[in-house]
């Protein structure tokens, strides 16, 4: 340790390569997960507008000036939160008692409309996230959401801490997993009303409405599993440490899956518990909003510059066939990959190439993206899982997604069982699987038959691979 505290700092080797080659790997798992569909905003009042403070606070310093709370002489000394303010006792002697700030405040926002900050109309214009959570009541990313949208594109939904209709589908609930690809505002803690509790204004609101988080019971069962299953991207929620560990939670299924996110915080300091709490978990944090906004856009447009090569285009592959299936189908996967694998063809199965500790949705994603074809499993089984959430509908984006960078070289192969029914648009099933010619299979079909189809497609990608590998070597 002394030879450390003597040594001169100028002698001290920094592994500064290590550290931000780290970095650009949480970048490009950002990015994976953006261009896969997979990632939600979290927005909150602090990156709604360009203002110095945010409406939340020009509301309470409207309020304050109202009641006489605050005066003019003296900025910043009147309540900071609507706690403060509502028990304030100027503001109870008139207002006779707190209750009166919901109708306030429905007040005040349906007459005042706020223009959403550039830096939000320009992460919503990039059109990568449909979906969108927001933590204020007000209704800025609402109207940031349509201006990008369209008035009438954009769906609204809303917990109000009222099961009879946080629960309904298309009120508080998305109506399926297919709602979580078109453009949608859900408010987490309630939108502006004049009806008191339903929205979140003071601190028992808040806990009222953590405390329901937390009950499986009494939240939007489709959304909260489909939220957990995606990447969040945290921005402008400069919580108490207390209550950003509380909503994290309820967003999450575990801690362990803090890692799939990143929170952006202009407030954040490596003394903060909250930080100190969010590194432990491998969260990805940044401080600055305006520089996470431009490297998504310049991220986005390097990937989809027609003028930059293809991953997929550039004939590098692992492993020539990626299983996509239910686990409900496992008995079925399992024996088709024991055939596939004894012609020698080398097979992504997630049972097989996830390994301990691995980042198991960064490792599908390579998976999908590093394989010659890629086999949707289509069973009866996706028919009846047609409300849950499972991740094979993830995969299906991803695999969707690089079948139209390809063009006309076939990528998907789909295998379907006789009698489901893939053109049916209540099955969920992407239309670019209906367009391939299925191989069809029902439990009678010798699997030898199913896996010479798929060599084939194999060795067309290969024979592909060598004209273009020759037509590289000539020139």
């Amino acid at each position: 340790m002394a030879d450390i505290e003597n040594k001169d700092l100028i002698d001290i080797d920094l592994d500064v390569e290590s550290i931000l080659s780290e970095d650009e790997e949480r970048w490009e798992e950002l990015l994976n997960e953006i261009m896969a569909g997979n990632v939600i905003p979290v927005i909150g009042p602090d990156f709604q507008i360009s203002d110095e403070k945010n409406f939340h606070a020009q509301l309470i310093d409207l309020f304050a000036k109202k009641f006489g709370i605050v005066s003019e002489v003296t900025p910043g000394a009147g309540p900071q939160t609507f706690s403060q303010l509502i028990y304030d006792k100027k503001f109870l002697n008139t207002a006779k008692k707190p209750d009166v700030i919901y109708k306030l405040i429905y007040q005040v926002l349906s007459k005042v409309k706020k223009r959403p900050s550039d830096l939000l109309l320009r992460l919503l214009g990039t059109k990568k996230f449909p979906f969108v959570i927001t933590t204020s009541f007000t209704p800025v990313v609402e109207s940031a959401m349509k201006q990008v949208w369209g008035e009438d594109n954009v769906s609204v939904l809303q917990f109000r801490n009222d099961p009879s209709r946080d629960l309904k589908p298309g009120e508080g609930d998305i109506m399926n997993i297919k709602m979580m690809s078109s453009p949608t505002v859900f408010y987490m803690f309630g939108k502006y009303s004049e009806e008191k509790n339903r929205y979140v204004v003071s601190d028992v609101d808040m806990m009222e409405f953590c405390k329901s988080w937390l009950a499986d019971l009494k939240t939007p069962r489709l959304l909260t599993e489909a939220i957990k299953s995606r990447y969040l991207l945290v921005l402008g929620n400069n919580y108490s440490d207390w209550l950003f560990r509380f909503i994290c939670y309820s967003l999450r299924s575990s801690a362990e899956d803090m890692r799939s996110s990143l929170m952006v915080s202009s407030h954040a300091d490596d003394n903060d518990p909250l930080i100190q709490f969010l590194n432990r978990l491998e969260t990805f944090v940044q401080r600055d909003p305006e520089y996470v906004v431009g490297e998504i856009e310049r991220r986005i447009t390097k990937r989809e510059d027609p003028g930059k090569p293809k991953e997929t285009n550039d004939m590098t592959f692992k492993t020539d066939v990626f299983l996509s299936y239910s686990r409900n189908d496992e008995a079925f996967v399992r024996r088709l990959y024991d055939v596939l694998s004894k012609r020698g063809l080398r097979v992504w199965y997630d049972r097989k190439d996830i390994k301990a500790a691995d980042n198991w949705r960064q490792a599908i994603t390579n998976g999908i993206r590093t394989s010659r074809i890629f086999v949707p499993i289509l069973t009866s089984n996706i028919e009846n899982e047609i409300m849950e959430v499972h991740e094979y509908r993830t995969e299906w984006k991803e695999a969707v997604s690089i079948a139209d960078k390809i063009g006309a070289r076939t990528f998907i192969i789909p295998i379907v069982e006789k009698g489901f029914d893939f053109y049916n648009e209540l099955t969920d099933v992407p239309t670019k699987f209906s367009e391939r010619n299925a191989v069809w299979y029902d439990h009678g079909t010798n699997l030898e038959t199913i896996a010479a189809v798929v060599e084939d497609k194999v060795n067309e990608v290969k024979s592909l691979e060598q004209k273009m590998s020759h037509g590289k070597s000539v020139n």
